[in-house]
C-alpha cells in the first residue's frame, strides 16, 4: 500500500524496542493522522479496537511524529525570540496577565486526549510519560535528553480525583522518563499540575489546593514551593544560560534528521523499484508473455 510506504512514514519514533516496528495496520493509521496536519488533509480519522489491540501504542507514534515535526519548525529560527509575534495582555484583578504570541508555524501541534471515561483517559496519560514506556534500548540516552524527568515524577503522584470530579488520596505511579504528558480537565487537576510542574514539588505536606490558591492568587510561594519546577529551571536559564547554545542544539537536530532522511530514502527507492518490477511483471502476464505462477 502507497500509505504504508517508506517514504510516508514519519521520521519520528516512540522510543520502543528497534526490533517491535508497529503492525501495518497500526502504521496505517499513524502515517494517515500525520497527513491530517496538512490542512489540504484536514479531517477525522478513526482508530477502534478492543481492549489490547495497540491503540495507546499507535498515539504513542503520533506524539513522536508531533514532536518531530514540531522541531523542524523550531530549528528554522535562528534565535529562540524569533518564535514570538508579539504579546497580548489583560487585567485580572489588580494583576496585568502577559502571554507571549507565537508564530503561526509553531501552532496546531498541541494534542488532547479526551473521553467519557475519566479513568481511560488518566491510565493513557499516566502511561506515555511512565519509566516503562521506553525500551532498554533508550534508558541510557533518556537520562542524557534529560527531558525534565523529575517534574514528570511529580505529575504522576498529584491529587487525583473520583468519578464525580472530588479530589482523593494522591498515589505513586512510580517515576517518569520525561515530561510528556499532564493531567488536566477539573480544577482539582488544573491546580494540581500547576504546582507540580510550575512550582515544583513542596517539601512541607502543603496540599496541591493550598498551592495552587497561592498561584491564583498571585502571591508569592512559600519557601520550598519552587525548587524544580520550570519557574526555577527558567530563571536559572535567565541568570546563565542553558548548558548548549540555540545553534549548536539546532545543529545537533539537523544532523540526526538528515541522517534519519537518508535512511528514509534509500528504503523508499528499493520499495519504488520493487513496486515498479511487480506492475512489470504483472504487465507481462497480462500480456501473456510469460506464465503465470
Amino acid at each position: 500500500m502507497n500509505h504504508t510506504a517508506p517514504g510516508n512514514v514519519p521520521l519520528g519514533r516512540w522510543p520502543d524496542s528497534p526490533e517491535r516496528p508497529l503492525a501495518m495496520s497500526q502504521q496505517l493509521a499513524v502515517n494517515s493522522v500525520m497527513r491530517m496536519l496538512d490542512p489540504r488533509h484536514a479531517g477525522i480519522f478513526a482508530v477502534n479496537g478492543p481492549p489490547g489491540t495497540g491503540k495507546t501504542t499507535i498515539l504513542r507514534d503520533i506524539i513522536a511524529a508531533v514532536v518531530v515535526e514540531r522541531a523542524r519548525q523550531l530549528a528554522r529560527l535562528t534565535r529562540p525570540s524569533e518564535a514570538f509575534t508579539g504579546r497580548r495582555q489583560w487585567k485580572s484583578g489588580k494583576y496585568t496577565r502577559i502571554v507571549h504570541t507565537w508564530k503561526p508555524e509553531l501552532t496546531g501541534f498541541e494534542m488532547v486526549v479526551a473521553s467519557a471515561n475519566n479513568g481511560a483517559v488518566e491510565n493513557v496519560t499516566d502511561e506515555i510519560p511512565a519509566h516503562g514506556a521506553i525500551d532498554d534500548f533508550w534508558r541510557e540516552d533518556a537520562v542524557r535528553l534529560d527531558y525534565f524527568p523529575g517534574i514528570g515524577s511529580a505529575l504522576l503522584t498529584i491529587d487525583r480525583t473520583d468519578g464525580s470530579g472530588n479530589p482523593t488520596r494522591a498515589e505513586v505511579a512510580g517515576s517518569a522518563w520525561a515530561l510528556m504528558a499532564a493531567r488536566l480537565g477539573n480544577k482539582v487537576n488544573r491546580s494540581g499540575f500547576v504546582s507540580a510542574a510550575w512550582f515544583g514539588k513542596h517539601e512541607n505536606g502543603q496540599s496541591s489546593e493550598q498551592k495552587s490558591e497561592a498561584f491564583e492568587s498571585d502571591g508569592l510561594p512559600e519557601d520550598g514551593l519552587a525548587k524544580s519546577g520550570l519557574r526555577e529551571v527558567l530563571e536559572s536559564y535567565e541568570r546563565s544560560g542553558p548548558s548548549c547554545s540555540w545553534s549548536d542544539a539546532v545543529d545537533r537536530f539537523c544532523r540526526v534528521l538528515d541522517r534519519a532522511a537518508s535512511i528514509q530514502s534509500d528504503r523508499h527507492h528499493a520499495y519504488s523499484s520493487l513496486a515498479e518490477k511487480d506492475q512489470c511483471q504483472r504487465a507481462l502476464e497480462a500480456a501473456h508473455l510469460v506464465p503465470r505462477g
